[in-house]
């Protein structure tokens, strides 16, 4: 009998193997253009295989640092990667259902019956009960019900893999963001304070002409004007170089001196490598983490979809038991008598063994609506991935055409500010010799001002564009491995439960 059982068991096992209800997932392939740039934009932008460490092309040591202390030290990205460690924990939970669910039991109940009772007449009416047992509940996955439910887990713990890379993609950028915000504004003020200076010398040159009476009041006012104007820009750049230098503080987790001191090594604005790689749009499909985050949830609900057409059949398992049973109360009905201490005794063993059905028949319409459910959810993944996709090809785009315009921008605005600041030499010349009024020096300092900020502000979108680029290229996380959870963190967490053995590496 007992062989025939466990061939029945076997049999039900392999069985259980072959049969999985619901859609099979197939991933949606998109449709791609051949190439992401126009004929005319080739001679500043490659197809070749995207770098994957890109701000290291910008040769900016403190760029470089920055990155690499953000990677160690920033919180958001700590977040997703404790994300990944919770997906892991999920999956471990879905892969369990498919053994058996065991557990030990054991009472010692002592009992004290009415004597009016129709037990209490028969025996003593005190008594104690002894009971333990080693249960066993094991539920075939028949229909692949478990099965896909670890599919879902799966696809959702590479969802979450696939946020950590994506997170690391745009704190990346926004980290060499704000840095090359920082040296834009340094280079602004160090440009306002030399107009500042070239300003000061302005007015002395006419106040000492106004003493002479070479010129009215008028030109030494003017210069006063002009003057103030460019001091009072000067607090309100400074403000917001502290303000960008605390964003950077925030990203890398750590203090304003701290950040002051990694900047203190370098300075001015990066400057961009002679040729950009930008690879294909199939490539760059494949390579953006948002779009694989995408993917992965379409294919956890896919799974989903069985796990709720699952229900449409009968649940089928196992039950058994094995333990022992003992009371010290005497029955009139049996020879001689037992104690609890006999709980271990060969006649105090029990069990029990066989299969067992649940079937939610009567449930059609609700089974059959949260298929419905499901699938409606699926329907809605499949199309935020596809519009994920073209709003991908549309950003990449984008960013290429800015990065594009704002070279020419920064060229016509080189030359344009090289005219301004010889026109302040000549109008200066002029002024002092007598052939001009000091108006003309006056226009001529301030097109120079204006144009100078400009060309800064320029240089640097160009750094900015750059990197707004290659964040929508999606290159950049591989470079930094799968280590999600720094070596602090993993400590924190095996201090605090000890269970984590094994599942952090």
């Amino acid at each position: 009998m007992l062989r025939i059982r466990l061939s029945t068991t076997l049999f039900l096992a392999i069985l259980v193997q072959s049969c999985l209800v619901g859609p099979d997932y197939n991933t949606p392939m998109p449709t791609t253009p051949a190439e992401l740039l126009s004929a005319d934009e080739l001679d500043r932008l490659a197809i070749d295989e995207i770098e994957l460490s890109w701000w290291e092309n910008f040769g900016d040591p403190g760029l470089n640092r920055i990155v690499q202390r953000m990677r160690e030290q920033n919180l958001s990205l700590r977040v997703a990667g404790l994300r990944i460690l919770e997906s892991r924990a999920i999956l471990g939970l879905s892969e369990s259902q498919l053994y058996p669910f065991s557990q030990l039991n054991g009472s010692l109940t002592g009992v004290d019956l009415s004597q009016n009772s129709a037990n209490g007449a028969l025996g003593d009416n005190s008594f104690t009960d002894a009971t333990i047992s080693f249960d066993s509940t094991w539920e075939l996955d028949f229909w692949g019900r478990f099965r896909r439910d670890i599919e879902a887990a799966t696809a959702l713990l590479e969802a979450d893999m696939a946020q950590f890379a994506d997170a690391l993609v745009l704190v990346t950028a926004e980290t060499a963001r704000v840095y090359v915000s920082v040296r834009i504004l340094e280079e602004r003020l160090r440009l306002a304070q030399a107009n500042e200076a070239t300003q000061a010398r302005a007015l002395q040159i006419a106040t000492v002409r106004f003493e002479n009476g070479a010129t009215t009041e008028l030109d030494v006012a003017q210069a006063g004007t002009l003057l103030g104007a460019t001091r009072a820009a000067i607090p309100a750049l400074e403000a917001a170089l502290v303000q960008a230098k605390n964003s950077l503080a925030v990203l890398l987790n750590q203090t304003y001196p701290e950040v002051d001191e990694l900047l203190a090594d370098s300075s001015g604005i990066p400057e961009i490598p002679a040729t950009i790689s930008v690879g294909i749009p199939a490539d760059m499909l494949r390579r953006r983490p948002d779009i694989m985050v995408a993917e992965r949830n379409l294919a956890a609900q896919s799974a989903g979809i069985g796990v709720a057409m699952a229900e449409f059949y009968p649940h089928l398992g196992l039950n058994g038991s094995l333990g022992f049973q003992s009371s010290d109360a005497s029955n009139p009905f049996a020879a001689g008598s037992s104690d609890v201490a006999d709980l271990f005794d060969s006649n105090s063993s029990s069990g029990a063994f066989g299969p067992f059905l649940s079937w939610n028949v009567l449930n059609f319409n609700r089974i059959s609506n949260n298929v419905r459910v499901q699938d409606a959810r699926f329907q809605q993944l499949l199309l935020v991935y596809r519009e994920s996709v073209i709003a991908a090809l549309a950003e990449t785009d984008s960013a290429i055409a800015t990065f594009d315009r704002s070279i020419d921008q920064a060229e016509f605005l080189a030359s344009s500010a090289s005219a301004a600041s010889r026109s302040v030499d000549l109008a200066s010349i002029q002024y002092q010799e007598g052939q001009t009024d000091f108006n003309r020096v006056v226009v001529a300092l301030e097109a120079a001002n204006a144009q100078q900020d400009q060309l800064a502000q320029a240089q640097g979108a160009i750094a900015l564009n750059l990197i707004s680029l290659y964040r929508a290229l999606g290159g950049g996380w591989q470079s930094f491995g799968d280590d999600y959870v720094p070596e602090d963190v993993r400590l924190e967490l095996l201090q605090r439960t000890n269970y984590w053995q094994g599942v952090l590496d």
